[in-house]
């Protein structure tokens, strides 16, 4: 009778991991009673066979992964005297099992946020998704530390938002590599905006060798998104327009170029973009 005994290779080195398993059941042949058997094919559940690798040779001087093999000759020599004794083992089926001893590491990670989400309309996010920290550390085999740029959080989706949210961010374990800590806590700032209008004056740049330049019209109409909580504290003086002259170039016209505008101001607009000029000698 063939009977398939879970397995577990143990007590890697220190400093390592067991990766690659290629085997997770072992078939062996089996004879035994008749009640053994019964009972074997009644109740199909057995104790794991294990390997304990501190009991066998193992790698040294390795600097991340290491392939590693046993035959079914060492299969049976280091799993025979598991076999339950109600039963006689025949041989085993399994020809051999294959595994990966991975050095162990760590390193630092910046934080990959994976949160998805919008915005109910007539509100807006004034500021960066902001996470109590930037970074955290990964423990892991090294060449899978290796391969990674980013620790990434487990997904989030929060739907549509009208307020500020502030949730957990975590970080499952994966391919061997687990995280500290394990969890962030992450902050969506979420404001109710409305929209705002002024008139903001157009700065003349490169002009002293001109002469007396007169812009029209020398001011444009500025129209942006701001919190409701900023809107009497964003102003003009807040806005840094400006034209340029180049040397020896007077084109017909002038393009208007945004400078500067306060960080709480989303989706600004202004018209006209082009401007004509006069120059005064």
């Amino acid at each position: 009778m063939d009977i398939n005994f879970p397995l577990e290779v143990t007590d890697p080195p220190v400093g390592y991991r067991v990766s690659g398993q290629s085997e997770r059941y072992m078939r062996v042949r089996v004879r035994g009673k008749g009640y053994a058997l019964q009972r074997l094919q009644t109740f199909n559940s057995f104790s794991p066979l294990q390997i304990n690798l501190q009991s066998i040779e193992a790698a040294e001087g390795v600097d991340t992964v290491t392939h590693q093999c046993l035959s079914r000759g060492e299969l049976e020599r280091l799993l025979a005297p598991q076999i339950p004794s109600n039963l006689t083992l025949e041989h085993f089926v399994t020809e051999r099992l294959c595994y990966d001893l991975s050095r162990m590491g760590h390193r630092k990670l910046p934080v990959a946020a994976c949160v998805h989400y919008s915005l109910r309309e007539q509100y807006a996010q004034f500021q960066p998704l902001m996470l109590s920290a930037d970074s955290i550390l990964a423990v892991g085999p090294a060449a899978e530390l290796a391969k990674m740029e980013y620790a990434y959080s487990d997904t989030v989706n929060l739907g549509e938002i009208s307020e500020t949210e502030r949730f957990r961010l975590t970080f499952s374990p994966r391919d061997g590599v687990q995280f500290q800590p394990s969890e962030l806590t992450c902050t969506i700032p979420v404001s109710q905006f409305t929209r705002k209008k002024m008139v903001v004056p157009i700065r003349v740049e490169n002009a002293d060798s001109l002469g007396q330049v007169t812009l029209l019209p020398g001011a444009v109409e500025v129209t942006c998104d701001v919190p409701l909580s900023s809107f009497a504290s964003v102003k003009e003086d807040d806005f840094t327009l400006r034209v340029r002259f180049y040397r020896g170039i007077t084109p017909e016209r002038l393009l208007v170029e945004l400078v500067k505008m306060p960080p709480e101001a989303r989706n600004v607009a202004f018209s006209p973009q082009y401007v004509s000029y006069l120059i005064a000698k």
